[in-house]
């Protein structure tokens, strides 16, 4: 076996497919109708698909999945999207690790790969 892709399912994908590609550099792959819409990061892909987001934690230790971005500019990242007026989490109280919420409440936390093994 081997890793296909992530399918989140989300309230609107287009608001999904504009905040993934807009705000974190993914970049759209397939659109497949109002229901279904595929973006791509690397050989990540993701697929968006509309139905219920069920579970919204609040705070990113209470999620059961996240997503991992890798970034090499973490300042640049943060302050790009804090200018979109998106709001960041501190991550177990150190400044190389942050996480936000996409438009559906689901965490994405955001790291320098460098940084992971001194956190």
């Amino acid at each position: 076996m081997k890793f296909g892709h992530l399918e989140f399912f989300v309230d609107s994908p287009e608001k999904s497919v504009k905040f993934y590609c807009n705000y974190l550099g993914f970049e759209i792959v397939s659109d497949q109708g109002e229901n279904f819409k595929w973006v791509k990061s690397d050989n990540l892909e993701i697929l968006f698909r509309k139905g219920s987001t069920g579970f919204k934690p609040d705070t990113y230790h209470k999620s059961n999945i996240a997503l991992c971005l890798y970034c090499s500019n973490l300042n640049y990242i943060i302050d790009k999207l804090k200018s979109e007026n998106i709001v960041f989490q501190n991550i177990d109280n150190s400044e190389k690790c942050f996480a936000i919420r996409d438009p559906d409440g689901n965490w994405i936390q955001i790291v320098n790969p460098e940084n992971i093994l001194t956190t």
